[in-house]
């Protein structure tokens, strides 16, 4: 006999997750021009991407393998471009 209260524990789980802040990932610069950037198996193109101003500051701004930081929108189509990182 299955345990009654899985399935509320599951439909609580799983409503909960939609209310999750989304987590800052880490991408590769493709190409700067058009920007592109690699986020695991995903290409994101400059359509998809909405960049921070402080980082469009300037003509170098972001090369081919530079590193950024990335934020997915609530629906996860859009992913905001926060910084460029280093390691150290």
């Amino acid at each position: 006999m299955k345990n009654p209260y899985s399935a509320i524990i599951n439909h609580m789980r799983t409503q909960g997750a939609k209310f999750n802040t989304p987590y800052v990932q880490v991408g590769v610069v493709v190409s700067p021009d058009p920007l592109t950037i690699k986020l695991r198996d995903l290409q994101i193109g400059k359509d998809n991407l909405l960049v921070a101003d402080h980082l469009l500051q300037g003509t170098d701004w972001l090369m081919a393998d530079n590193l950024v930081a990335l934020i997915p929108t609530l629906d996860e189509q859009t992913y905001i471009v926060l910084a460029r990182v280093v390691s150290v």
